[in-house]
This record gives C-alpha cells, sequence and structure tokens, in this order.
C-alpha cells in the first residue's frame, strides 16, 4: 500500500472521528432543547388545568369574591399560554424532527466508525458511505 493511501485512510478516519464528536453535540443540544421544551409544556398545562380545576371545585384560595375569580383565572390563563409558547416553540424550531433526523445520522456515523475500526468494509465503501452522510447530513459533518 501506496504513503499516499495511507495518509488517505487516515485522514478518512480522522474526519469521520471528527464528525461523530461533531454530531454527538448536536444530538445532545436537540435532546436538550427539546427536554427542556416538552418539560415546560407538561408543567405548564398541568399547573393551569391545576388551578382551574381546584378553583372550580373549591372556590378561590382567597375567597376573596370577585378578585380571588379573576386572580385564580388569570394564572391559569398565565400557565396556559407557557403551555402553547412551549408548544408552539417546539414546532416552530422543528426540534423533534432536527433531534430524530440527527440520531439518524449519529447513528450512522457511529456504524461507520465501528466498521473503519474492525476493517469489515472497504476503505471506497467507507468513502462512498460517508460521502452519502454528508450528503443527507451536512450540518454534523465536520
Amino acid at each position: 500500500m501506496s504513503e499516499d493511501a495511507i495518509v488517505e485512510r487516515t485522514n478518512l478516519a480522522g474526519s469521520v472521528k471528527a464528525s461523530l464528536r461533531k454530531a454527538e453535540g448536536i444530538v445532545s443540544g436537540y435532546q436538550k432543547k427539546n427536554t427542556i421544551l416538552l418539560t415546560m409544556t407538561i408543567i405548564s398545562s398541568a399547573a393551569a388545568t391545576l388551578v382551574a380545576g381546584v378553583t372550580a371545585a373549591i372556590g378561590p384560595a382567597a375567597n376573596i369574591g370577585t378578585e380571588g375569580w379573576r386572580t385564580a383565572c388569570i394564572i391559569a390563563a398565565i400557565f396556559g399560554l407557557l403551555s402553547t409558547v412551549g408548544t408552539g416553540l417546539s414546532q416552530q424550531l422543528r426540534i423533534g424532527d432536527q433531534l430524530f433526523e440527527g440520531k439518524q445520522g449519529l447513528g450512522k456515523l457511529r456504524y461507520l466508525d465501528i466498521v473503519i475500526t474492525t476493517g469489515s468494509i472497504s476503505w471506497e465503501e467507507v468513502a462512498k458511505e460517508y460521502e452519502g452522510i454528508a450528503l443527507a447530513y451536512p450540518e454534523l459533518i465536520n
């Protein structure tokens, strides 16, 4: 094997490793954003339901007539707004889609890293696979 071929293979393996590290960071970021928005929407939705339900069942906690009802409705509305904003942001930013696509690309890069380590496919196939990943998931490639 020529020295050029060795250098080329070493560079390709290094590119795959670098892309793998980058993809792990990106997917981790998507996961974090998804978890934050999902948690925010669940908690705020549950809080809105709890405030409205408790107020309807036993009356406003402050027991101060109209003002108590108004306060309870405002609190429930704020929690409802937070839930709506969280859901809207998640949909608009496509966090779930980006997380899914990122995990797919990450899985393909992990596979490629394994086959490079084990030598189970040819370097030409590795190069083709990496090119395919680069075309399908350009944001993950270093």
